[in-house]
């Protein structure tokens, strides 16, 4: 039947999905910059992680970092 089998992602936009998850991790726990990030996540150039995180997520990487930050002396156990 037409439309009744469920639809799974493509393997390219899994490997996507998974660069832009990786990202948001380093994002939000690292001061790494983005064209590092970039890289490492093989997504190449600062502009290229740009522009797909914000068509992805809704924003872009410095926004979500402000946003998502996870302040040091939390992340380490100590007090504010």
């Amino acid at each position: 039947m037409p439309g009744s089998r469920t639809r799974r992602p493509c393997r390219r936009g899994q490997l996507h999905l998974e660069r832009i998850r990786q990202a948001q991790l380093l994002l939000e726990d690292t001061d790494t910059p983005l064209e590092h990030i970039a890289a490492r996540v093989g997504m190449g150039t600062a502009a290229t992680l740009r522009r797909h995180f914000t068509r992805t997520i809704g924003t872009t990487p410095s926004a979500y970092r402000e946003a998502f930050r996870t302040p040091p002396a939390v992340a380490s156990g100590q007090p504010a």
